[in-house]
Parts: structure tokens; C-alpha cells; sequence
């Protein structure tokens, strides 16, 4: 009887005229091409775990993998050389490659320039065509690595089209590839639709054209992964390089995001009824050009997108937004630095040149850095029609036009922004333009955040403690103090700020990270001086008697003898010499704290940044 083994072996023999070949033994395992023969027959000839290896050419032809767990790859499918020299030609007849059978992961194609298709219909969608470059339907997660997708059309994923598919894409490059315009039209580079969840990962997604979603388009459901890409130079209407829409929630994390452009909305990324999740990503030099023109960097409408960590800069709008808008949204952001964009329009007005909130947007800005922003209305912030965002522990410094926040009058639909623990400093048109200044309340200054250096978009904090050096990566100490160190709000959590951190957070982009600056060192006991007793106040309160050696602001957090700060007192301008300053023995919450001892912790700052503490033992009786 005759093995499975020698039956393939034999017909592979029988092939071998035709330019195909096996290696290997009875478990033949490669399949070698050569070039000018057909990779589509050594598809049909491998099985499970079998892997084919295609000769440098051009292959006019279209390949469907037909749920076939095996390798099909270039003979070198990370040179580069090689790659642009193993050509699959679709030659304008469909999809160039075709996964359909509920692949996974192990059917994996490797190392091809991928040109000249077309797309293939779905079922329902005979008119239109998808997935010009890669079709994938009903395909669980094969895999595409290496490759490049090139100068392919459809009428949506003119590189890359999944529906119901997970593909695997990693360090492929996807180029020039186009839709035909008008709607829909989604996804030039790569189009997300009906639930898929693509996992991208290294990949060169640029210059590629669509309506919406310029370099990926995400809709129906979908929420792919993207991480560590160079998404640039893609074209939409809307999202010119990520538009994201249809209750689709992808998550986007340590990607460039840059020179990209839509006419409409959404330079960088554009955000439609969904809520996407973005950390740490580079979104720059992005482009809202036409009308409505809104969100150089991020333009969110009826989302509510998270926000951690990014840098957002040098973007533009043509109407609003430069850096973020919100449009009937409440984005969540935290950490990010949105620095040097604007939004620009010739004569007309603009608004919001860092970020600008409309038609009952309220988002919640905690701990950023808003800096050198432009626009004709707030610079920084501009708030308009019953938005009311929530600003905390954020520099907004240097706007060069605009102010830094700026609240259109409007009785019938105010604006209530809430503003606590930040520093406005030094915003051409003033810090809060038609709203009450709320500099020296709720914590709030208005002083020299002191950042490392503007001009480089640096904006780390200087400080006599140690700074973060982004160039060379160490830590430096200045001559002087940044007012912003442990100048946040003192219930907010601080612990990934290395010590010595003052037990405080940070105002600004670093606040509560690895890279926030750190405390100035607490001079000897004496160079301030506390005592504190159990004076008979009205309501069990404790008068505290503080003696300074020069004029400054100092602070007092009331902490149990478990490390946990209860209550604080707000800065206060004291001279040299001794003060009083008095606690209701009240905690952050208004109700009276327990009879017992507990810590005073007053630091004191002066003007030029100089910075000490002290402790007392403060007893509470009832």
C-alpha cells in the first residue's frame, strides 16, 4: 500500500516540469515556485504546516488561501529588496489575495509586494467592491507579514479589507492604495467593518485616499488593536489617518499619527458614536482643511473617547480645534501634553486652538499640558453652546493668541467650566476671558510653570529635586523649582511619582507618571520652623503656629498617623516672621475628623521656586 507521504511525493515529482518542486522527506514540507509558475497550484498541493516558497517575479495571478494552515512567503520576506522584486500582480480582476475559509493564525502569507487589485463583492453588496489589496471574510486571524500593499482599488479596504476577520498584520507596508470616493468609500489603507478585531502591529499605513478613513476606517462594531504603527500622509474627507465610527472601539496605543489630512474632520484621528481608547501616541502635524475643518488632531463627535498620554501638536483646523473637538462629546483625557496647534482661518474666527468643546461637550482634562496653542478664541480652551468641561491639575501657559480659556457669552445656553489646581500663566489675551479669574482659588495660580524648554516642546517641570532629561534620558537638577511640583490636588493619587514626590501630585502632563519631577529636598529642620497645640477653637479646630525664615506660600496637608492625608489647607501668602493659621479639624469632606494625634505638613514656597518642609504633631480633642 501506498503512504500518504509517497502519493504526495509522486505527484509532486509529476509537477516539478511545471516549475514546482518538494523538499523534504516523505513529510514533504516545502513547496519551492519558480518563477513564471503559479503560486495558487502549490496552495492547492500543501497541507497543514507545509510552506511555500515563492522565486523572485512578477505572478499575475489572485490566491485564496482556502482555509489552509500553511506559510506561503518570499525567499527573504524581511529584505526589503527581495519583497519589492516577489510581485502578485491581481491585474485589475478582484481581490489579489483572497482569505474566505476561517483561517487562522498559521495560514500566513509573508513577504510579497501585493499590487493591481481590485476587491471582490460581499454577499448583500454586489455594486461594490472590498479589499483591493487583501479580501478577508469570515477569516479568524490569519496572518500578513512583510509585505507591501500597493496601489490597489476598491470601493472600501482598498488594502486591507476585514469582515468578521481578526487578521494578524505586522510590519507590512501600506501604500498609495485608493477608493473611488464618495460613500462609502471607507478605509484606503485598511477598512475594519462587521465586527473584526485586526490586530496591527509595526505596519507603514501611508498616503493611501478614502472618504472616511484615510489610513484605517473602523465601522460596524469593529475595535482592532493598533499598536506601534507609522499611520502618515493618508488623505480622507474625514479621519485622515484613523476614523473610527458605528460603536466601533478600537484601541490605539504607541502609534505616529502624522501629516495627515481630511477636508471635513478629524486630521488625525476622527471619532463618531463610539468611544476608542488612545495612549500614548504621537498625533502631530495633522490637518482639518476644509469644512467643517474641526480637529486637527482628534475630532470627536457623540463620542466619548479615553485620552492617556499622548502628545498632540503642531496640528491644524481650519475652523476649530486645532489640537482636540468635541463636538456633543465628553472625551476623558489624561497626561497628555497638547502643545503648539492651532486652528487658523485666514480673516474668519476660530475657536479653540488647544481644545475646543461645543453643543454640550463637557470633557474632564485632568493632569495635561496645554501649551503655545492658537486660535482667535481660547487659545487654550474655548467653550461654547451648554459645554462645561472639568479642568484639574492642568497647565494651560503661552497660548500665542486667543487667551487661555475663553467661555462664550450665551444665557440661553451657558457654559459652566470648572476649574481646580491649575496653572494659567502668561496666555497672550489673557487667562480666563469671560469668566471670573480663578487664579488663588481652589487652588488654582497663575505663576511660571518653568518647563524644561519650550522651544523643543520639552515640558517636563524644572526642579532643584531632579528632572527628566527626554534627550538624555537621566535625571538633572536645576537651580530652580517649578510651582507646579506637588501643586495638584492633594486627594489625587501620586504614587508612580518617584521620590521624593512630597506626597502630592504634579499639575501638568508628568503629574502621577514615572517622569513627574520631583520634590525639591526638604531642608533641616529649623530653616522652618512649626509648632501646633490643641488651642480651645470653637469646634475642636487646632491653631497652627508657623515662623519662616523669609515671605512665602505655604501649604498644610493633615495627615493620620496611617500616611493618609484627611484634610488640607490652601496656600496662603505668609510674611517672615511667625503667623497663625487655623485647621476645623474638619476632614476634606466637611465631617469632623476622630479625637486624636495626627501630622502637619507645611510646605512652603517662595517666589523664586526656593522650597522647604516641616512636620508638627497636632492633637485633635473633642
Amino acid at each position: 500500500m501506498t503512504s500518504r507521504g509517497q502519493t504526495r511525493l509522486a505527484y509532486a515529482l509529476l509537477l516539478m516540469t511545471g516549475g514546482l518542486w518538494l523538499t523534504g522527506a516523505a513529510q514533504a514540507k516545502t513547496i519551492n515556485v519558480a518563477a513564471g509558475h503559479s503560486i495558487q497550484a502549490a496552495i492547492d498541493l500543501a497541507v497543514k504546516g507545509d510552506v511555500v516558497i515563492v522565486a523572485e517575479g512578477t505572478y499575475k495571478e489572485r490566491l485564496d488561501f482556502k482555509g489552509k494552515a500553511i506559510t506561503v512567503q518570499s525567499t527573504a520576506p524581511t529584505n526589503k529588496t527581495v519583497v519589492a522584486a516577489t510581485i502578485i500582480d491581481g491585474d485589475k480582476l478582484g481581490s489579489v489575495v483572497v482569505f474566505k475559509s476561517s483561517e487562522k493564525a498559521a495560514s500566513a502569507l509573508k513577504g510579497f509586494t501585493l499590487t493591481n487589485g481590485t476587491g471582490d463583492s460581499v454577499p448583500g453588496a454586489a455594486a461594490l467592491t472590498f479589499g483591493g489589496g487583501v479580501y478577508c471574510y469570515n477569516a479568524s486571524a490569519p496572518t500578513l507579514a512583510y509585505n507591501l500593499i500597493s496601489k490597489n482599488t476598491s470601493s472600501c479596504g482598498a488594502g486591507v479589507y476585514c469582515n468578521n476577520s481578526s487578521p494578524i498584520l505586522t510590519h507590512n507596508t501600506i501604500s498609495d492604495n485608493k477608493t473611488p470616493g464618495g460613500y462609502p468609500a471607507l478605509g484606503g489603507g485598511v477598512f475594519c467593518d462587521q465586527g473584526s478585531s485586526p490586530a496591527l502591529t509595526y505596519n507603514t499605513i501611508s498616503r493611501n485616499f478614502a472618504t472616511g478613513g484615510g489610513g484605517v476606517s473602523c465601522d460596524h462594531n469593529s475595535s482592532p488593536t493598533l499598536t506601534h504603527n507609522t499611520i502618515s500622509a493618508n488623505v480622507a474627507d474625514y479621519g485622515g489617518g484613523v476614523s473610527s465610527g458605528g460603536g466601533s472601539n478600537p484601541t490605539i496605543s504607541g502609534n505616529t499619527i502624522s501629516g495627515n489630512s481630511s477636508a471635513g474632520g478629524g486630521g488625525g484621528v476622527y471619532c463618531n458614536n463610539c468611544s476608542p481608547i488612545l495612549t500614548g501616541n504621537a498625533i502631530s502635524a495633522n490637518e482639518a482643511a476644509g469644512f467643517p475643518g474641526a480637529g486637527g488632531g482628534v475630532s470627536c463627535y457623540y463620542s466619548s473617547p479615553t485620552l492617556t498620554s499622548n502628545v498632540i501638536s503642531g496640528n491644524t483646523a481650519k475652523s476649530g480645534g486645532g489640537g482636540v473637538y468635541c463636538n456633543s462629546s465628553s472625551p476623558n483625557l489624561t497626561n497628555n501634553t497638547i502643545a503648539g496647534n492651532s486652528a487658523a482661518n485666514g480673516p474668519l474666527a476660530t475657536y479653540g486652538g488647544g481644545v475646543d468643546c461645543y453643543a454640550s461637550s463637557s470633557p474632564i482634562l485632568t493632569n495635561n499640558t496645554l501649551s503655545g496653542n492658537s486660535a482667535t478664541h481660547g487659545g487654550g480652551v474655548y467653550c461654547e453652546y451648554l459645554s462645561s468641561p472639568i479642568l484639574k491639575n492642568t497647565i494651560v501657559a503661552f497660548s500665542s493668541m486667543g487667551g487661555g480659556l475663553d467661555v462664550f457669552v450665551d444665557a440661553a445656553h451657558p457654559c459652566y467650566p470648572a476649574v481646580t489646581y491649575c496653572d494659567f500663566y502668561s496666555n497672550t489675551g489673557g487667562e480666563y476671558l469671560n469668566w471670573p479669574s480663578q487664579t488663588g482659588q481652589k487652588g488654582n495660580l497663575s505663576k511660571n510653570p518653568l518647563f524644561a524648554n519650550v522651544a523643543k516642546r520639552d515640558y517636563h517641570e524644572k526642579s532643584k529635586g531632579g528632572r527628566w532629561n527626554v534627550a538624555t534620558k537621566t535625571w538633572v537638577v536645576d537651580t530652580v523649582q517649578s510651582p507646579c511640583i506637588d501643586g495638584g490636588d492633594k486627594t489625587s493619587p501620586f504614587a508612580l511619582e518617584l521620590a521624593p514626590n512630597g506626597g502630592r501630585i504634579n499639575m501638568g502632563a508628568y503629574g502621577n507618571t514615572a517622569q513627574a519631577s520631583k520634590s525639591a529636598p526638604v531642608a533641616p529642620l529649623g530653616g522652618l520652623q512649626v509648632s501646633a497645640a490643641a488651642a480651645p477653637v470653637s469646634g475642636g479646630g487646632v491653631q497652627l503656629s508657623v515662623n519662616l525664615s523669609s515671605a512665602a506660600s505655604v501649604e498644610v496637608t493633615i495627615i493620620n498617623l496611617a500616611g493618609r492625608a484627611v484634610a488640607g489647607l490652601p496656600a496662603s501668602d505668609l510674611p517672615e516672621g511667625v503667623s497663625t493659621l487655623l485647621w476645623s479639624g474638619k476632614s476634606a469632606t466637611g465631617l469632623r475628623v476622630p479625637a486624636g494625634t495626627y501630622l502637619a505638613r507645611l510646605t512652603a514656597r517662595t517666589e523664586d521656586g526656593d522650597q522647604c518642609q516641616a512636620l508638627a504633631t497636632v492633637t485633635v480633642r473633642r
